[in-house]
Order: C-alpha cells, then sequence, then structure tokens
C-alpha cells in the first residue's frame, strides 16, 4: 500500500469527505543504519487525523528478510515497535549488523491500523516495504563519485542547464544511496550547485606606488576563485612600473605576476590582462594588488573577480 483514497459518509451532515491513506517510500538500508517507516492518515477535508481516532492496538508488523534470494524468515531478526501521532503511524528501526549484512533483502509487512471518522471505522490496508540492504562502503563510493561530477563542473551561467542535467542523471542512476543517512553529503551536493557565480568589481585608483593595496575580503563562508580580469580604464598610468595581483597568506597564490601586469600590458584604454583557474581562499582571506610605481600619480583600472561560494554565504566584500 502507497496511496489509498476512500470516500467516508458524515454522519452528522450527511455529506461525505475522503481519507488518504499513504505510505513512505521503502529506503536502501545500510548495516546498522536507523531507518524511518511511516503510514499517514488524512481526512481530506479536515486534515491530519487526530491522535485519539487511530487505533494500533491490534497492529501487527513483522520484519523479515531473505538471503541469497531464499525465502523471508523473522527468525533472529528483531521487530520494529510502531508509535501513533497525529495523522502518522511510525517507527524507527534499526538494521542491526549483527543480524544484517550487504546482500540481505528486507520486507516489512503492517496490518491491523484502524482510525475513525466521521463516526466510521476505517481499516487501514496492509503496508509492505521491501529493499536491500548495502555497506557504508558502497555507499561512500557513491557519495564520491557524484563529489567528484560536481567538482568537474565549473558551473558557467550559459552552461547551467546542461551541467544540472548531468549530475541529475548520475544521482539518479544510482539507486543504492541512502538519502537519510548521507544528508550531509546531499546537502553539500545541493549547496555547491545552486549557488551561482558571483561577479565582484573593484576600481582601483590609488597611487602608482602605493605597494599592497586590497582587492576583496573572503566574508561569511570560503569561496572558490575562478577569474580575474584587470582593465585599463584610461591611460593614466604613468608613474606605473608594473603590477601584481596575490591572494591568501603572504602572498601564496600568485594570480598575475609583473610580468603579466608590466606597465606596457595595461597602459592604454582598454587593454586588459586575465587569469583563469580555480582556487580555494578561505573566510577572511583576501585578494591584494602589488603597486609598484616611480611616483603617486593614482592608477586607473578596475578589476574584476568572478567566484561561487563553497557553501552558502560565502561572498567577496
Amino acid at each position: 500500500m502507497s496511496d489509498c483514497l476512500y470516500d467516508i459518509p458524515d454522519i452528522e451532515g450527511g455529506s461525505t469527505s475522503a481519507v488518504r491513506i499513504e505510505s513512505n517510500a521503502a529506503p536502501v538500508a545500510e548495516e546498522n543504519s536507523i531507518q524511518f517507516f511511516e503510514i499517514s492518515l488524512f481526512d481530506i477535508d479536515a486534515g491530519a487525523i487526530i491522535e485519539a481516532n487511530i487505533d494500533i492496538t491490534a497492529i501487527s508488523s513483522i520484519m523479515s528478510k531473505s538471503t541469497g534470494g531464499g525465502a523471508f524468515s523473522a527468525v533472529g531478526i528483531t521487530q520494529p515497535v510502531f508509535s501513533k501521532a497525529e495523522g502518522s503511524v511510525y517507527c524507527f528501526y534499526q538494521f542491526l549488523a549483527a543480524q544484517w549484512t550487504s546482500g540481505d533483502s528486507y520486507q516489512l509487512v503492517v496490518t491491523g491500523i484502524q482510525a475513525t471518522v466521521y463516526g466510521n471505522i476505517v481499516y487501514v490496508p496492509t503496508a509492505t516495504w521491501a529493499n536491500t540492504i548495502v555497506e557504508m562502503a558502497d555507499i561512500n563510493t557513491n557519495v564520491n563519485y557524484i563529489v567528484g561530477v560536481v567538482d568537474d563542473l565549473h558551473l558557467d551561467l550559459a552552461d547551467m542547464d546542461s551541467d544540472l542535467t548531468t549530475v541529475a542523471g548520475v544521482i539518479s542512476d544510482i539507486h543504492d544511496v541512502d538519502l537519510p543517512d548521507i544528508k550531509s553529503d546531499t546537502g553539500a551536493i545541493l549547496t555547491a550547485l545552486s549557488p551561482c557565480v558571483q561577479t565582484f568589481t573593484k576600481a582601483v585608483t590609488y597611487a602608482a606606488n602605493a605597494g599592497n593595496v586590497t582587492l576583496a575580503t573572503v566574508t561569511t563562508k570560503p569561496v572558490i576563485i575562478e577569474t580575474i580580469n584587470v582593465q585599463a580604464d584610461t591611460a593614466a598610468q604613468t608613474d606605473l612600473t608594473s603590477a601584481a595581483v596575490y591572494g591568501g597568506a603572504s602572498n601564496a597564490i600568485t594570480f598575475l605576476d609583473t610580468t603579466d601586469m608590466a606597465k606596457a600590458n595595461i597602459d592604454a584604454v582598454d587593454e586588459q590582462v586575465s587569469w583563469v583557474g580555480s582556487h580555494r581562499l578561505a573566510t577572511g582571506k583576501t585578494i591584494i594588488m602589488a603597486l609598484l610605481g616611480t611616483g603617486a600619480t593614482p592608477v586607473d583600472l578596475t578589476v574584476t573577480i568572478t567566484c561561487r561560494a563553497e557553501s552558502a554565504g560565502g561572498y567577496l566584500a
């Protein structure tokens, strides 16, 4: 039973309501994992059936195991205990490692639930869940594969649709990933996909001999730097000899060096130099420009940086 709809007469009003009864999907289970099984009971007009009107005194819940395709048996298997709440009959069941091994199949059959709606007794149909047991190693392998695919996607806005389709296809092909057990991994994947490429722009009009000036600071969460572009807005780099763009502690990352940013490369309108790649900067780290010149005449440059948050909330400021 996954979804049933029953018409129930309203004794007092003479009208007819409908009761929807459904159960959640049968999860793939990892050895020793705790899984959630639920039967939901709703009056279409009034909402969840109240706990007092749900009767599980006669409930029967039998968990059984099949090994190697053999017959299902409940022998030696710890049995689940169901509880009730508003609109729900449920249990949390642990597949104890001492009783289950990778490759086993489980079957959970639940009967004997009743509900009272408008003075009528509704007999809930048999609910059955069945799936397989897997090892954590199998799940980790699949998660790592998904994460690897995500890492290979640079999520250019123009390519976003095809990239998301690729990831969706990979996830749909992996049938033995237990989503409740890898919630954190899934969350990380979704967060990696959801942030769009961010663009940060900084006008640089410092003295040509100013030395190190801060262009951007990583704020809230780490970010992945993907491109840096430096453009000359005018030919005003009069006193500039060269410049460079660095990132991280003690300028550990060189984005553009003094050869890239020699005065001759950025001393005419719209001349520009760029860096493309992938570097991670942690929260609080900075990107700086080193200005090396013979005098204090201001330069006239625009720096454009594209990045994406490693997790939701990261940005450049």
